[in-house]
């Protein structure tokens, strides 16, 4: 017979007996029941149907015989032997009191289901099933996992159940980790224990334990041993050496004497110095460095965006980004982020990419305060450029051309305009190559250098895109000008055309006098650029500058300078004959007067700024003493309608804070007003202006300058060379990030985190406490 048709017929057959047994009871009689009834009268009850007495489920009550007949509405009540219904309460039974004078009686549960409520439906109330409800303290005994709770709610507060070990390791349901369980029973708590979530997290608790337990095990020595393993990379790193040179530079510290990294050579195949054990040695570093430097990020109010495009000696296409942030103590500081790899250089791309990694380094879009680049048609295009699309993403952000880019652009122009200076660009050019290409003549100019005592100086290459390359070059001509002639001039014109060409050029007077103007004037710009290059610039000192050196152009438009006051006796001396009155007043007409007016009109062009950052300048109040009582009302106006602010509560908290900072009686540029919000040394300005705060955070943190990105660049050609072309991107920006971001201090704040890190990360085989107490005992 089928297992499911028996066990139907046992079922059906347990029902007809549980059914027989009551129905003996349906029609109770009221009459009293004491405890001393006769034997008789129980000898006088109806014999069980079981064997002895007995029933398999419950006892039975202790009830006379049924003198009165089974009433209707117990007869029309469902089969209480039912199977889907618990057998408990089926047998389970309480007494009532049907009247003042009517002793108690035994009733059947199936009757106590419609007598518990006065309207005669089901009672609501949770049945036990034969268990103790409420939560016992001897459970935790053997389970110090187990918690127990009191949840309060309007309507009244309960108890519930939770385990230690699944909320902190998070594999569990809510049940256990978040609402708790309600059921205050033995038997959940069991059930709970047995199961593969917490299974899973005490696994998880025994690794960790095992792993503090090793490290904590861990002897000083090894310790010591791994810290300065560490320590060797980060000179590798530091250096843009090959990685390839660990095991090498280790093994000569063990010769030279270390007494502590010989704890790291165990055995042959236990050296600790392979391949992979400086990349997981690298990854931790660059591990902790980074999540030291994104936390200051996210701790800070706002960050500025620095994105630039480049590509390798392989030809892959890199971006680089760069960050600009408030430190926790106030300060302005910039940071690496990472190096991705972009397939093309196209505005939806560089966006997608960008959004990738922001997302990726949990860090919020909503706020980028502001974003540069180098000004490429790709960044700064009107309908789709990238500054469009971030502007649509993040309204308020504001987008800014390098301001190193502009400064180099309008010197090219200038040079462009001038024909004399552009000449003077191709002679540059080819005197560079003249001694770049031939080792005979850098030697030739080398000897005659050191014969007038004058410094072994190299030729500079002049390219208009490397900034500052053209003061280099035109200051180190004219430094070695008597060194070149005299180089040039010992070569015949039919053994060295070239050099003779480039001579002639050398004796023109018009170039000869250009080239010792341009020594006068480049500086200056040179200066500008190497204030756009800082990390911290304050925006409110950007204009003063630009006009200083506006200033400093004027003045060299028509005053000599160090350089051409010189021009006469440097000439005697190499035996050119000096420019004589006509060929100076040509000079000053034909290439001084229009180079500098071209070049102060290409500056001031190039340096329109929007109308949002000629606002912000205003939050430097260095000047403010010399200012009206309505300084700065027309700026704070139309920043509060950028960053859609109320316009009224924006003007009343500037208004305050100036006569704040004017009963210091010690005025504040932009950076030390920064510091007064959001340094260590809390003031409660911030609570008390709000929106200037915000304010000053977003100026400081808009990068002016594309410099430190520049500077990804310049390290990415150190570290990917020809002969490591094949490194791989991962790799790569954990050099970047180690080489740019952790400077010698942070190396040594992180050094113990990651030692630890590192050693726990795998059950390795190095010394412990145990091992070294018994070695030293025998």
């Amino acid at each position: 017979m089928p297992s499911r048709q028996r066990r139907i017929q046992e079922l059906s057959k347990s029902a007809k007996k549980c059914h027989n047994i009551l129905s003996m009871f349906r029609g109770i009689d009221s009459a009293p029941n004491t405890d001393d009834e006769s034997d008789a009268d129980n000898t006088s009850r109806p014999a069980s149907p079981f064997p002895d007495n007995t029933c398999p489920v419950s006892p039975l009550p202790n009830i006379s015989r049924p003198t009165t007949p089974v009433p209707d509405d117990c007869r029309s009540l469902p089969n209480p032997a039912s199977p889907f219904l618990p057998i408990d309460d089926v047998y389970h039974s309480h007494t009532l009191t049907e009247s003042p004078a009517a002793s108690p009686v035994r009733i059947p549960a199936c009757k106590r289901r419609l007598d518990d409520t006065p309207d005669g439906t089901p009672s609501r109330k949770r049945h036990t099933s034969g268990h103790r409800l409420g939560f016992k303290s001897e459970w935790t005994v053997d389970r110090p996992w187990l918690i127990n709770r009191t949840v309060c709610t309007d309507e009244e507060p309960y108890v519930v159940m939770l385990c230690r070990l699944c909320i902190k390791h998070q594999t569990s349901t809510s049940v256990w980790t978040v609402d708790g369980c309600r059921t205050l029973r033995l038997d959940k708590v069991k059930d709970h224990e047995k199961s593969s979530q917490h299974k899973t997290s005490l696994a998880k608790e025994d690794a960790r334990s095992a792993g503090e337990a090793q490290a904590t095990s861990v002897s000083t020595s090894t310790e010591k041993a791994v810290r300065d393993a560490l320590k060797v990379l980060f000179y590798i790193v530091q250096n843009n050496l090959s990685l390839d040179l660990f095991s090498s530079m280790v093994d000569m510290c063990i010769d030279v004497g270390s007494p502590t990294l010989q704890h790291l050579r165990l055995a042959k195949n236990a050296s600790y110095t392979s391949w992979d054990i400086v990349q997981e040695l690298l990854s931790f570093l660059s591990e902790e460095v980074q999540r030291t430097v994104l936390t200051e990020i996210r701790q800070s109010p706002c960050y500025g965006l620095m994105v630039d495009e480049v590509c390798d000696v392989v030809s892959n296409k890199h971006m680089a980004m760069c960050c600009q942030y408030i430190t926790p103590d106030g300060d302005v500081s910039s940071a690496f982020l990472c190096d991705p790899f972009i397939k093309d250089g196209k505005a939806a791309t560089i966006v997608d990419t960008i959004q990738e990694e922001i997302t990726s380094l949990t860090l919020d879009s909503q706020k980028m305060a502001g974003f540069a680049s180098d000004g490429a048609a790709v960044f700064t295009g009107k309908h789709n450029g990238v500054a469009k699309r971030l502007k649509d993403i993040s309204p308020g952000l504001i987008t800014n051309h390098c301001r190193d880019h502009r400064l180099a652009l309008a010197c090219r122009d200038s040079f462009k305009e001038v024909k004399v200076a552009n000449k003077v660009d191709e002679t540059l050019e080819r005197l560079h190559k003249y001694y770049k290409y031939s080792t005979v003549h850098t030697a030739t100019l080398k000897e005659v250098q050191k014969a007038f005592g004058e410094p072994t100086l190299c030729v500079q290459q002049a390219k208009h895109h490397r900034w500052l390359s053209h003061s280099k070059a035109v200051t180190s001509v004219a430094r070695s000008f008597k060194s070149l002639i005299t180089d040039l001039e010992q070569n015949t014109i039919s053994a060295d055309a070239v050099g003779n060409g480039i001579l002639k050029l050398m004796k023109d007077p018009a170039v000869v006098q250009t080239i010792f103007f341009l020594a006068d004037v480049l500086p200056h710009l040179a200066s500008l650029s190497l204030f756009f290059q800082k990390q911290a610039v304050n925006m409110g000192m950007v204009g003063a500058v630009v006009q200083k050196t506006l200033k400093s152009l004027e003045m060299r438009g028509k005053d000599d300078g160090p350089w051409l006051r010189k021009l006469d006796s440097v000439l005697q001396d190499c035996g050119v004959d000096t420019p004589d009155t006509k060929a100076r007043e040509s000079f000053r007409k034909q290439v001084r007067e229009p180079f500098i007016s071209t070049l102060i009109n290409n500056i001031e062009n190039r340096f329109k700024d929007t109308e949002v950052m000629d606002n912000l300048a205003i939050l430097d109040t260095s000047s403010i003493e010399s200012a009206g009582c309505f300084y700065g009302v027309s700026e704070m106006e139309h920043l509060a309608n950028h960053y859609s602010l109320e316009e009224e509560s924006l003007v009343v908290e500037w208004t305050d804070f100036l006569n704040f900072i004017t009963e210091r009686e010690s005025s504040c540029n932009m950076l030390a007003c920064l510091k007064l919000f959001h340094g260590q040394n809390d003031l409660g300005l911030k609570a008390l202006f709000p929106n200037i705060s915000s304010l000053y955070a977003k100026a400081c943190v808009i990068p002016l300058s594309t410099a430190e990105v520049e500077r990804v660049f310049s390290q990415l050609k150190l570290i990917k060379t020809a002969h490591r072309n094949r490194m791989h991107q991962t790799t790569l920006n954990r050099l970047l990030n180690v080489k740019l971001n952790c400077s010698s201090e942070m190396f040594e704040a992180v050094l113990p985190a990651v030692t630890r890190k590192w050693i726990c990360a795998k059950n390795r085989r190095l010394p412990t406490l145990i091992a070294l107490n018994k070695a030293s005992a025998c």
